[in-house]
């Protein structure tokens, strides 16, 4: 991945800034030779917009992956959860 970008505004330091808010497994952080100090998540979410071809089956389950969700939130377009 290449990729270049300038920040033309500084910073109230006085220094120009790019942050990149792409998770721990960060291409653009490691490519930079920032170190995560940090530790292995325990939570991990996705949210997605999408279209089905079938209503889903709303709500929370619980399986040997963990919890999932299906829902849509108030004000949006689809079903109410």
């Amino acid at each position: 991945m290449a990729s270049t970008s300038s920040c033309p505004t500084a910073s109230p330091s006085g220094r120009n800034n790019l942050v990149g808010c792409d998770g721990a497994h960060s291409l653009v952080r490691k490519a930079a030779g920032i170190e995560f100090p940090g530790w292995d998540p325990t939570m991990s979410w996705l949210i997605a917009e999408v279209e089905m071809s079938e209503e889903p089956q709303w709500g929370f389950r619980h399986n040997a992956l963990g919890i999932h969700a299906i829902g849509v939130p108030p004000g949006s377009r689809g079903s109410p959860m």
